[in-house]
């Protein structure tokens, strides 16, 4: 197991932002099975943060949110942010709308990131 120490650099000066992500997600990986739900949840919070204020393109932040919700188990309250409507079948079932062909995953981040910063964080 990595311990903070053995992780950082010996000239912390010299970090850019994404040597701090490697390093967090480095230690969230380490230390992923021990988190409570509500840990797993802040790191999430932390996560998709990042991904949001990433310089990328629609295309890339899309693929990234994807990777997010693998590592983090397919949570719930992230169902509307996959790149793909629900299927026809889905629809005619009534599991899904046609409102949900629309959703933009971008959109749907932002809402998902509002209600984690409503709930860990109601004091801000």
């Amino acid at each position: 197991m990595n311990t903070v120490m053995s992780l950082a650099p010996a000239e912390p000066e010299k970090l850019d932002h994404l040597d701090i992500k490697a390093l967090l997600e480095s230690l969230i990986r380490d230390s992923f099975e021990r988190k409570t739900a509500i840990g797993k949840d802040k790191w999430r919070l932390v996560f998709l943060i990042a991904l949001i204020a990433e310089p990328l393109d629609w295309e890339a932040k899309v693929d990234k949110i994807q990777e997010v919700m693998a590592e983090f188990a397919y949570p719930p309250d992230m169902n509307r942010c996959f790149r793909y409507g629900p299927s026809q079948f889905a629809i005619d079932a009534g599991l899904a709308s046609q409102e949900d062909l629309k959703r933009d995953p971008l959109e749907e981040l932002k809402r998902v990131i509002g209600d984690l910063k409503n709930r860990l964080c109601p004091d801000h």
